[in-house]
């Protein structure tokens, strides 16, 4: 049967490992063919290693808060509202910013090569 789905990103039942655990990882919402989006609410810890997506390009979303992104290609600071394009097989790890508060993004897995279409 056909239905809409509607999740709450701000809902506290969606608790992601990464919200607390530095070696926690972000909670899978959907997938399909070449698409996966995970749920990432990393708020207390850095993730302690540093890891590479071989098989997608990641696109993040900063939903609430905001996140440090250390790349082998620069370090990005996001803050609500900002998405960034970590290309497939690109080195990176996330640093939640000093200050606390909580922090919401959607991550989303998709497949090689993701191009910018607007200027």
């Amino acid at each position: 049967q056909i239905k809409l789905e509607k999740i709450n990103v701000n809902d506290p039942k969606l608790s992601p490992s990464n919200y607390a655990k530095a070696e926690g990882t972000p909670l899978p919402i959907f997938q399909a063919e070449g698409v996966r989006v995970d749920l990432s609410k990393r708020t207390k810890e850095p993730m302690k290693f540093w890891h590479r997506n071989m098989e997608h390009d990641e696109l993040i979303f900063c939903h609430k808060g905001g996140m440090i992104w250390e790349t082998e290609l620069g370090t990005v600071t996001l803050h609500a509202g900002q998405m960034l394009l970590i290309p497939q097989g690109v080195a990176h790890r996330a640093v939640p910013p000093e200050g606390g508060g909580e922090n919401i993004l959607i991550e989303l897995k998709i497949a090689p090569t993701a191009k910018k279409v607007f200027p």
